[in-house]
């Protein structure tokens, strides 16, 4: 039923009149703004009159402003309301112009995904290696000293917004000597080089959150080369599974039907067309989780499946991330759920 909340719902006389090329470009929708205007970086959305859901402004532009810097100038100097995908490093200035500052937690826990598919004899395989790749990278420290205590160290797949999170299954503790111990045991006691790829700029804080990952695996031998993608490229690695390192940033996504099961249809071997990781040891409680109809024993399933996975360890898991918000005092009613904002309620004073 959740998952119902993922399905579009188009309106069918233009889409039958239109057809699938022609109802991409001038899509038809029942929401409080349609497309005016787009062009370079800035679409413009205006009120839609037949909407039962009224709008309150008369017009509404998004502009693409992909670097931090650029989106708090132009917050500060009043050339744009909100501001979102902001840092925890820029609240005191936020709220220093008189700005309000909404922080929210995300229903996505980021991570450095392992890859154990199409990657050769990688020692990756080896689950006590990827077990100390996790004690290796002190998320402890990200989330107090990164996300100034905002965020949380995370140590499985969902939050604590998600159905069928387990409040009590702890992140692994940062434990170098224990991950040295692990790589020896694995026969990599001189440890072995990784190469990850990765997107920054999406979450608060991810380019010194992955850094600081890349120096404690450095710390017990893994030597990082730590390559920037951008999302265009990323994703279609991740469709195909053809990346060309051996580990990669994604998050555990929740989101939009907060639910803990979601992700595993991507981390697991259930990802379509190519799993770029798949234990089998999984799939049974995966399977359980997706035909059990008991709200109370499903909730149980997947407790389960998130403290099997943190043994199976699929991926370094780094953070419960953040979002950052910068709004203008003017902007009212100003509503931010599951990184949606609702335009149906913005407003000005």
């Amino acid at each position: 039923i959740n998952k119902l909340s993922m399905v579009d719902v188009v309106a069918p006389t233009a889409w039958a009149d239109l057809g699938i090329e022609g109802f991409n470009a001038n899509p038809s929708g029942t929401g409080p703004y349609m497309k005016q205007e787009f062009a370079a970086e800035a679409l413009t959305l205006s009120r839609n009159p037949t909407s039962w859901r009224q709008g309150k402004l008369d017009r509404v532009v998004l502009l693409g402003l992909p670097e931090q810097a650029s989106r708090l100038q132009a917050l500060l100097s009043n050339q744009i309301d909100i501001a979102i995908g902001m840092g925890p490093d820029n609240i005191a200035q936020m709220e220093a112009a008189g700005l309000d500052v909404l922080v929210t937690d995300t229903p996505q826990v980021m991570s450095i995904m392992l890859r154990t598919e199409e990657n050769g004899d990688t020692p990756l395989k080896d689950r006590r290696v990827r077990q100390a790749l996790n004690y290796a990278v002190d998320n402890e420290s990200m989330a107090r000293d990164l996300l100034l205590g905002k965020g949380k160290a995370a140590g499985q797949g969902g939050t604590a917004a998600a159905f069928g999170y387990d409040p009590n299954l702890t992140p692994y503790p940062y434990d170098p000597a224990k991950a040295k111990a692990l790589l020896a045991e694995a026969g990599y006691a001189d440890g072995f080089p990784m190469k990850i790829e990765v997107i920054t700029g999406s979450f608060p804080s991810d380019a010194d959150i992955y850094q600081k990952a890349a120096q404690d695996l450095e710390a017990v031998g893994i030597k990082v080369d730590m390559q920037r993608v951008n999302f265009p490229d990323w994703l279609k690695k991740f469709i195909n599974n053809t990346w060309e390192g051996d580990a990669f940033g994604s998050s555990w996504n929740t989101a939009p039907y907060m639910d803990s099961i979601r992700p595993y249809t991507y981390q697991t071997c259930a990802k379509r067309p190519k799993a770029h990781f798949c234990d089998q040891e999984q799939m049974p409680l995966y399977e359980q989780v997706n035909t059990e109809m008991d709200p109370d024993k499903r909730k149980q399933l997947l407790m389960q499946l998130h403290r099997l996975t943190k043994d199976v360890a699929p991926a370094i898991f780094l953070v419960e991330q953040i979002d950052v918000t910068g709004v203008n005092k003017r902007v009212s009613n100003y509503r931010y759920v599951n990184r949606n904002i609702d335009y149906t309620a913005l407003g000005l004073r």
